[in-house]
């Protein structure tokens, strides 16, 4: 599903695992594979976002929010 957006697949964790993966005291590693199953695409959806998302600055909630490529373009800067 995101082949056409980046070469590899990012790791989707469950909210339940969330301490598991983040423990930097968890040295079992097949416990840690567990967690990297693929996730089902049927639970995803893309969408176009501002390229706001392109800095670590810019930590919102608006980052996630969809826009239409007609916005998009209107506020994003000519480079030359």
């Amino acid at each position: 599903m995101l082949k056409d957006i980046h070469d590899r697949m990012p790791v989707v964790i469950e909210k339940k695992d969330y301490d598991l993966w983040l423990d930097p005291g968890m040295t079992d590693p097949v416990k840690l594979a567990d967690l990297l199953k693929s996730f089902d695409s049927r639970n995803m959806r893309i969408y176009p976002v501002s390229s706001a998302v392109n800095s670590v600055k810019n930590d919102v909630p608006e980052c996630a929010e969809e826009v239409t490529v007609d916005d998009e373009s209107s506020s994003q800067g000519n480079l030359f």
